[in-house]
């Protein structure tokens, strides 16, 4: 299944990657990020400890399993991804993870509820990766 710009409300495989996130993160996308930018799409959310491990040897993320936010699991053990990554998908299908694109996602939920963190702004910049702050 690949993703898709057909429905600007929906892509079917961001919905399964959001079965996998936590219900605020979920919100937060359909709600929030998808009716304003219907060509944003959700690369990662739930990674599992082989998946996670790689992406860290791969330099792609600094954190081991099950350290990320998107190790996350519910009070179940269910998976509970804390943080999506997201994309863009052009008009002629093509996927560009653009920090312009993703910073404009940043300016417009910065301020809005749930509160997240965006990884542009982390000091090894992480411009995809947006996470759920947790309030304790």
């Amino acid at each position: 299944m690949k993703h898709s710009n057909v429905d600007p409300a929906s892509c079917p495989k961001c919905d399964i990657k959001l079965l996998f996130s936590d219900p605020r993160m979920a919100t937060w996308f359909r709600d929030l990020v998808k009716p304003r930018f219907p060509q944003c799409h959700i690369s990662d959310s739930w990674r599992g400890e082989r998946e996670q491990n790689e992406y860290q040897a791969q330099g792609r993320s600094d954190l081991k399993w099950p350290n990320s936010k998107h190790n996350k699991t519910d009070i179940f053990g269910n998976p509970s991804a804390l943080a999506l990554d997201l994309f863009r998908i052009d008009d002629r299908g093509v996927g560009l993870w653009e920090y312009g694109y993703l910073k404009s996602i940043w300016d417009y939920v910065e301020h809005q509820e749930p509160k997240v963190r965006w990884g542009g702004g982390f000091k090894k910049v992480d411009g995809p990766h947006f996470e759920l702050l947790e309030v304790t």
